[in-house]
């Protein structure tokens, strides 16, 4: 195997291993989101401020699309180096 090859390998490595982070960190955002909901609807007696359970929801929600995003990045890269690392040395991860 030659360098560029190595070096190709380690990079997609690397470049899987932060894909794998952000789906691991997305989901556990979800399980995060069903604990507190479910010990707000608990702990919660008076029905008037129910809108305060609006607020977690929505933290939750932009926190996931956020990671969602960036590992959709993440997949996007991953795919053009399999495509062109071998003849372009452009958008180097180092």
């Amino acid at each position: 195997m030659t360098d560029r090859h190595s070096i190709l390998i380690k990079e997609i490595d690397l470049i899987q291993s932060v894909i794998n982070r952000m789906a691991h960190t997305s989901f556990l955002i979800k399980g995060w989101a069903i604990s507190v909901m479910g010990f707000i609807f608990a702990l919660q007696s008076n029905k008037d401020i129910m809108f305060v359970t609006v607020i977690p929801i929505i933290l939750f929600w932009v926190l996931d699309t956020y990671f969602l995003q960036q590992e959709r990045l993440y997949r996007k890269l991953y795919t053009w180096v399999i495509k062109n690392r071998m003849t372009d040395d452009s958008h180097i991860y180092v």
